[in-house]
């Protein structure tokens, strides 16, 4: 039998009619009234050892209302606030929920009333806190008189002070409600959990490669390095300080950053921040980028610079600035090169 959707009532009992006159076996299976999830009716016939089944959708009705509490990662010592906010599907009223944390790593301090029912009269309960326990009982809050929301917003803000253990605590909601007018709603909870991180990321080590023919045009070199983090880095940056004075910054988050560079001389440093918000700098390193008429790299031109292109006079290399005699990168040693190196001869 063939799999139907759309099919009406109507549709359905005339089906059940034509099968219980032909004699056979029947089982009927009624939409559950009043429920705005998803049923299922389903027509089981068999017939000759063959079981099929008819699966028809009679009604999707909206998603859940969501209650949710957000990841934190925070020092030690730290005050901050913690926001249980609301995702409502339907017009709400009123809610009610208690709070459980792990006392050793935080400790609240107040509950504040959120911005969910902001421009109505409410009567508000900010809880009975037990920082020994770890609960957070009796918080609710409702609209008086009439009105009812549909607006996203922040049921309450919670303020805690991190502890100087460091460790992760759920911030657990239970005993959770939330009305209508006349009745209590369907909930979907999101638990949160806050992270107490009390050691700085570590720059440990630095690498700097570089090619073997160093040249501006073809030339390079390769920054890398290893940063030791507990939790998350929210910040990994390469902080370059260019021949003219100026900075370059450039973010190592999960990606690999490429640029050309001018001759002249550089100095960089890794700055690393975790999501508590710890930072801290590698040392301090440098390398150079020599003119391409520095034959010799040692930063003078004088007259063994053009006594190496004269060597290499009216050689073709495999690709332009194969070698740094070429000077003009142009894939032969010409009188040309000779000329650029004699023009800064000192």
């Amino acid at each position: 039998m063939s799999l139907y959707e759309g099919v009406g009532m109507d549709d359905i009992d005339n089906i059940v009619d034509s099968l219980l006159k032909n004699k056979f076996k029947v089982t009927k299976v009624e939409p559950a009234p009043k429920k705005k999830k998803k049923h299922i009716l389903e027509i089981l016939m068999l017939l000759a050892g063959i079981f099929a089944v008819i699966n028809i959708i009679v009604y999707s009705g909206p998603g859940d209302t969501t209650i949710q509490v957000n990841e934190y990662v925070v020092m030690g010592g730290e005050t901050f606030n913690v926001t249980v906010d609301l995702y409502p599907t339907i017009p709400i009223k009123a809610f009610e929920f208690r709070v459980r944390f792990n006392a050793s790593l935080v400790q609240a301090i107040e509950v504040t009333e959120g911005d969910i029912f902001e421009g109505y009269e409410t009567f508000f309960s900010n809880g009975i806190i037990d920082n020994v326990n770890g609960t957070i009982e009796n918080i609710y809050n409702l609209i008086l008189g009439q009105g009812n929301t549909t607006n996203n917003g922040t049921l309450v803000d919670i303020a805690f002070i991190s502890q100087d253990v460091e460790g992760q605590s759920s911030v657990r909601l239970y005993g959770c409600g939330v009305t209508n007018e006349t009745m209590y709603i369907p909930i979907n909870i999101v638990n949160g959990s806050i992270t107490v991180d009390l050691t700085p990321p570590d720059v440990t080590t630095m690498y700097l490669n570089n090619s073997e023919i160093l040249d501006t045009l073809i030339g390079w070199n390769n920054i890398s390095g290893i940063v030791n983090e507990n939790f998350n880095l929210s910040t990994c940056q390469l902080n370059i300080l260019q021949p003219d004075g100026s900075w370059n910054n450039v973010s190592f988050m999960d990606e690999y950053y490429n640029t050309t560079l001018s001759a002249g001389d550089y100095s960089y440093q890794v700055y690393v921040e975790d999501e508590a918000g710890h930072t801290n700098y590698s040392d301090i390193y440098q390398f150079s980028m020599p003119e391409n008429w520095d034959i010799k790299v040692d930063g003078v031109i004088n007259v063994l610079d053009l006594v190496y292109v004269a060597q290499e006079y009216n050689t073709l290399g495999p690709f332009n600035g194969w070698m740094r005699e070429d000077v003009d990168n142009n894939g032969e040693v010409k009188i040309l090169d000779i000329v650029l190196v004699s023009q800064h001869y000192e």
